[in-house]
């Protein structure tokens, strides 16, 4: 089975970076607030702003925070060393908008960075208008990250609009859960169940899954 993982970007203070690898054992070091921690067998990973998730007794989880490097240059760079070691998913959560994560974390210029070939991740991008797909004289981040010719997304589930991340967070912990709990549901399947999570009207209309709605995740 392939080696995967998913790979969180929260931009909130402190900004961090997780990465959860699955690879036979696991291993649990929590996100932006240690202290909070639950590193039971088969507990919930108690964090913030993911405050819930519930994986796998085969899945680790490691970190890195985004305050631990001198410039977003650097995780940048440390960003494209994992994913295109072709992780499971990918998840951000922060500022952003049509083109870009917040910064210089990722644009639609880096489309050629991508080399992870046919180990594609699902990205779930918690941010405003990363899948701002209406615009006819512009590339939303989501179509640049499936139309990267070396690499990519699998798929991208992300918003065309403006939102508040009380409402993203909601989704965004469903999500995970959804896909992890064992109904072994579809992207489309958990992408709809996610959005009931939450009464924000915003972040339910417009959050869209780029890809086929079809698809499962293997781990």
């Amino acid at each position: 089975m392939r080696e995967s993982g998913l790979f969180f970007f929260p931009s909130f203070l402190p900004h961090s970076f997780w990465a959860v690898r699955c690879n036979g054992t696991r291993r649990v070091l929590t996100g932006p607030y240690p202290d909070r921690a639950d590193r039971t067998n088969l507990a919930p990973i108690s964090t913030s702003p993911v405050q819930t998730l519930y994986l796998p007794g085969n899945v680790s989880v490691r970190e890195v925070f985004r305050s631990r490097f001198g410039d977003d240059l650097q995780v940048h760079e440390r960003l494209f060393a994992l994913v295109n070691q072709g992780p499971l998913l990918v998840n951000y959560m922060g500022h952003g908008s049509i083109e870009v994560w917040r910064g210089s974390l990722l644009d639609t210029g880096d489309d050629g960075e991508f080399t992870n070939g046919t180990h594609l991740p699902l990205f779930v991008n918690m941010t405003c208008l990363n899948g701002y797909f209406q615009a006819p004289n512009a590339d939303s981040l989501a179509k640049s990250l499936l139309n990267a010719k070396k690499g990519g997304a699998l798929a991208v589930w992300a918003s065309s609009g403006l939102t508040e991340p009380e409402g993203q967070t909601a989704i965004n912990q469903e999500l995970i859960r959804l896909l992890f709990d064992g109904e072994s549901l579809t992207l489309g399947e958990a992408a709809v169940r996610a959005k009931a999570a939450t009464n924000d009207t915003d972040v339910r209309k417009t959050w869209f899954l780029f890809g086929d709605p079809a698809t499962r995740l293997k781990y």
